[in-house]
């Protein structure tokens, strides 16, 4: 029977255009479920953006700069600080801005068209994702000599679970456009270079200038404009190089327009800037790239390790057990096969930029493209019997091994774990929609006050639960203030009746999103103030790298004082936080954040 269903499978395959419509209606039957999420946590902060919101003053942006959230403007900076959306010990240099005009403009369009209707922008998301997986599936037909290698290519394309967040969250789109973008490009390219067109030519570097436009990722494609024009453009080594100029050129001009604009990322302790700190960046590449190419190729995804860095060992060890059996089942095939040596050079190459930020799952949309190929490569020779399977030694084992795991076993699970990672955004947005529904009220109105958390589930994202109960048409905090992390324990000293100290052992941000607005390698200073409108925060004690451990905070009112509430995580919900007597001192002990 298991012959059989082989033979019928290779039948399917075999028949022309079956593949790429096949994948296409598999992508769109995996999104149903995500169509029906609504906005979820960064959507909300499009939504304040283009519906102009007044109760959030100078954050919103222009309808083609939405992803520019921290920049030059100081004046922005420091509201968004004083409302406690930027944490107290935010890098007075921050920035957190991105180029994406061209993804924010989809956007833009869908509250121009359907501004009541996630659904509708959900379907709009899905097309994008469908363009991209028929654009894959038509580079696999170009790149493979067998059509059931590239239609099985595209199938595991397009249920690769990896694409999960990125063609399921609308605030994600962007990775979806820039690389179907670049995708488009890579055709384009092939034609050009084989029709010696000039137009076409000139139309794949204008899909390449616009991937950009749509966002960073997009400057991924390089990677594979470089090997295909390594691997599968015949021509000579200096018309081969010169193909490429052009796109080098507008690399250059992009990147040059973007510094000026003040975009980009650096002082944040979750990206770093290549261009301002190349050792570093080099520094992490290494692991980040492992633990994403493995990802691709059998082990887990590195998406935890955002809330549970201390498992990176052993991410680190799965990642390189499944590199090293992807290399050893892999090389028959790429001595046989230059498709498959275009796709692994360019999706490996094309994992570097991903590696400027920590490793998830989110960033693998355009590598991906080159990783599941040399997958479907060596699954596809199994299942075809192609010449280049060793049938005995070593390698036999490599092969089998890894054609039945990163081909068969992902075959199989990949459905089910795309649609569960589709999910994981309304998993995030519903823990912190519990948390803004159990927000205690009462007494004083909410909107008067600053809600002062003492210990925060996630320091640099407690914002949501203000946006989220906005969205839900309740009542909102004035402002807030986060005290510390709650994931590590917390000492909270009363010193008099308007003074708080407040302890933590091993740093007041040292691990996951506390680092989000400050380095840990930007040290503060004992003396250093942070001066709100209400509140004046002083470092009183830093570790030896310069990260804060003790801090004094000085409220402009006794604590006891109406303007203030004051509120404590405890486990899945917030809870009114008692004060300690002048004197008094309260420990609260560490708890992981959890989604679910």
């Amino acid at each position: 029977m298991n012959g059989r269903f082989v033979e019928r499978a290779r039948e399917l395959l075999a028949r022309p255009g079956w593949g790429p419509r096949a994948a296409v209606f598999v992508a769109l039957v995996l999104l149903i479920p995500s169509l029906f999420t609504g906005l979820l946590v960064d959507d909300l902060w499009h939504r304040i953006y283009l519906t102009r919101d007044p109760r959030w003053g100078p954050v919103p942006r222009a309808a083609w700069d939405l992803f520019a959230f921290y920049d030059s403007d100081a004046p922005r900076r420091d509201w968004m600080i004083e409302q406690g959306i930027g944490i107290w010990w935010t890098d007075p240099a921050i920035r957190l801005a991105f180029f994406r005009p061209l993804s924010s403009l989809t956007h833009a369009l869908d509250y121009a068209l359907w501004p009541r209707s996630p659904l509708l922008m959900h379907l709009h998301s899905a097309a994008w994702y469908a363009l991209l997986v028929g654009a894959v599936a038509a580079l696999y037909a170009r790149v493979f000599r067998q059509r059931q290698v590239a239609a099985l290519g595209a199938i595991l394309f397009a249920m690769d679970y990896n694409h999960g967040i990125p063609a399921a969250w609308l605030a994600n789109r962007n990775a979806v456009i820039a690389a179907a973008l670049g995708v488009l490009a890579l055709l384009a390219h092939d034609r050009a270079r084989a029709s010696r067109d000039a137009r076409v030519g000139a139309l794949a570097v204008g899909l390449f200038a616009v991937s950009l436009l749509a966002g960073e990722s997009g400057v991924s494609t390089l990677a594979y404009l470089f090997a295909w024009a390594v691997f599968m453009d015949e021509d000579t080594l200096t018309r081969r190089a010169r193909s490429l100029v052009p796109y080098g050129v507008v690399t250059v001009v992009w990147a040059l327009l973007y510094r000026a604009g003040g975009y980009g990322a650096s002082h944040s302790g979750m990206y770093i800037d290549p261009s301002q700190d190349p050792m570093a960046f080099v520094k992490g590449a290494a692991s980040n790239a492992l633990l994403l190419i493995a990802s691709e190729w059998g082990s887990v995804s590195p998406d935890v390790l955002v809330v549970a860095p201390w498992l990176t060992p052993g991410f680190l060890a799965s990642a390189a057990f499944f590199v090293a059996l992807a290399v050893g089942a892999l090389v028959p095939a790429l001595k046989d096969d230059r498709g498959a040596r275009t796709l692994v050079l360019g999706g490996v190459l094309a994992v570097l930029p991903a590696c400027a930020t920590m490793p998830g799952s989110r960033l693998l949309t355009l590598p991906s493209m080159g990783l599941v190929g040399a997958a479907a490569a060596v699954l596809g020779g199994v299942l075809e019997r192609e010449a280049w399977v060793p049938r005995t030694g070593a390698r036999a084992w490599f092969v089998g091994a890894f054609a039945l795991w990163a081909g068969g076993v992902r075959l199989a699970l990949s459905p089910l774990l795309f649609v569960v990672v589709s999910l994981q955004m309304l998993l995030l947005h519903g823990t912190f929609e519990r948390l803004a529904m159990t927000l205690p009220v009462g007494g004083a109105p909410l909107e008067s006050q600053r809600v002062v958390y003492v210990n925060a589930p996630d320091a640099s994202f407690t914002g949501y639960v203000s946006l989220i109960r906005q969205y839900r048409g309740m009542s909102v905090p004035g402002s807030f203030l986060v005290l510390a992390p709650g994931t590590r324990e917390v000492e909270i000293e009363r010193r008099d009746e308007s003074t708080l100290v407040v302890r933590q052992p091993d740093g007041l941000y040292r691990h996951a999103t506390d680092v989000l607005m400050r380095s840990p390698s930007r040290p503060m200073r004992v003396g250093e103030r942070v001066v709100l409108s209400d509140v004046t925060v002083e470092v009183t004690h830093v570790m030896d790298d310069g990260v804060p451990d003790e801090a004094v905070f000085r409220f402009a009112r006794p604590l006891e004082d109406g303007r203030w509430r004051w509120v404590e995580w405890r486990g899945e919900r917030f809870v009114g936080f008692t004060l300690p007597p002048v004197g008094g001192r309260v420990r609260l002990a560490g708890r992981m954040f959890k989604p679910a």
